[in-house]
């Protein structure tokens, strides 16, 4: 006898037992989710016939998720604009918040609807994090029995830990919270952004800090990240976030005050603009700033750029000189980052009006350690710029002296990012090639790879710093 059964949930069967022995066939979720070619097969029997980058953004809204399919068809077909829906959130149509009230919220116990509303906020779910935001018991039982139970819910890891709901559902769900307990929603963030931050995750709970509405706090947070922002390059990020917080607010904070100058001095803002705005700061005891040091780089680099947008090559010259003697003694990690960038500059400005030998000395400045003790990793960035310039001269036998010389220098240092010192090994195998040394620019190679496995590109820091 063979038993056929179709349920949302597992049924009050021995599965366990029946899978080892081989007496069960299962047909779970993801095997029932439409392909591409299905997907255009079943929108060419609804008369609906779309572009293939619109097919495509459909696809990926729906996942595949066959009901879902079809209202967003039906949505589409009255509209004149199908892209503009697709773009926007989708699951806010009526159709959608229709289906999810009668099909799904209406059948939940109260709690349950509150479980899910409340949570809807969030990109990605965990029972800690769902209880903290909803101040309901059981988190993770709770995901655990929505997953098994097929509510619209995408497991992240093998271990049922995190989830995501399904893209269309969550716009579903806070169309429906919106509608209906609107004051709730900036302490849902809150309480997700609290959450984040005691567990280390400071851009998240910056980022919900944010969207709950409390400038005060996000400010305060915002702080606290904003050099990790600078170092991984989320200079998007960090713009849009300063265009939220009030002036006042900003204000408040010497770092974020900063910050903000930064993006006018890259900008089209005067140089007597920018000049106006540090002068309070320029004035300020430094006995009374704990970040003297941070905050004196940090003028003379926006100083410069300011003059450098004003397209004056000597001016720019002269500034750039005058900073580099400006800068305090005693260094800091984001003060000797700034002093690379300024010899940096000036070293591109030498080379434009063709004083290669004041350029070439820049860069020897940056790239040859004293010792390897002095070795830094933002210190390889002067290789590149030496190797190609002598490439550029055809002073061949020169740029591989000085790689003789820094390796010497250099010996085992393993605590050195392998990024960059795997992009300065291939250009030395690269000089090594040129003058057919075949064997010595292979092994160099492999050196060089052999870094490259040591990189981790998911990781959120920064891989240069």
């Amino acid at each position: 006898m063979h038993l056929l059964i179709g349920t949302r949930n597992d049924p009050p069967l021995p599965l366990s037992r029946l899978r080892a022995r081989g007496q069960l066939s299962e047909l779970q979720v993801d095997a029932l989710r439409f392909v591409s070619s299905e997907v255009q097969t079943f929108l060419q029997t609804m008369g609906l016939q779309l572009a293939p980058d619109l097919q495509l953004a459909l696809e990926e809204r729906t996942q595949g998720w066959i009901v879902s399919i079809q209202l967003l068809a039906l949505a589409l077909r009255a509209q004149p604009h199908p892209a503009a829906l697709l773009a926007s959130n989708p699951g806010s149509h009526p159709f959608f918040l229709e289906y999810v009230s009668e099909e799904l919220l209406a059948r939940l116990p109260l709690e349950d609807r509150r479980f899910l509303l409340y949570t809807s906020i969030l990109d990605r779910l965990t029972g800690s994090l769902c209880e903290a935001v909803t101040e309901l018991p059981a988190g993770q039982a709770r995901l655990t029995a929505y997953y098994q139970g097929h509510v619209l819910l995408n497991a992240l890891d093998d271990a049922g830990m995190w989830y995501r709901y399904h893209p269309l559902f969550a716009d579903a769900l806070r169309a429906h919270l919106h509608r209906r307990e609107p004051n709730v929603i900036p302490a849902l963030y809150c309480r997700a952004s609290y959450w984040y931050e005691e567990r280390g995750e400071a851009e998240e709970a910056c980022h919900n800090a944010f969207l709950s509405g409390d400038m005060q706090r996000a400010a305060q947070l915002l702080e606290k990240l904003l050099f990790t922002l600078i170092a991984e390059g989320k200079f998007s990020r960090l713009g849009r976030w300063l265009d939220q917080l009030p002036e006042e607010v900003i204000a408040q904070s010497l770092h974020l005050t900063l910050a903000l100058l930064w993006r006018q001095a890259l900008g089209t803002r005067s140089r007597e603009h920018v000049a106006k705005m540090l002068e309070p700061f320029v004035q300020r005891d430094p006995d009374q700033e704990t970040a003297w040091v941070d905050l004196r780089s940090q003028l003379a680099l926006l100083q410069v750029l300011s003059v450098l947008s004003q397209n004056d090559p000597e001016q720019t010259i002269m500034t750039l000189e005058e900073a580099l003697c400006s800068l305090p003694t005693q260094q800091t990690a984001l003060s000797r980052f700034i002093a690379l960038l300024l010899r940096m500059i000036l070293h591109a400005m030498y080379r434009v009006h063709g004083d290669l030998a004041a350029s070439e000395q820049i860069l020897l400045d940056i790239s040859l350690p004293r010792s390897s003790q002095q070795i830094y990793p933002l210190d390889l960035i002067g290789w590149w710029g030496l190797a190609e310039l002598y490439e550029a001269q055809g002073q061949l036998r020169q740029w591989y002296s000085r790689y003789e010389q820094f390796f010497r220098v250099l010996g085992p240092h393993p605590d050195l990012p392998p990024l960059p010192l795997s992009v300065v090994l291939m250009s030395k195998a690269t000089l090594l090639y040129e003058w057919n040394w075949l064997q010595d620019a292979t092994e160099t190679t492999h050196e060089a790879l052999s870094l490259t496995e040591r990189i981790n590109f998911n990781h959120d820091g920064a891989l240069w710093l």
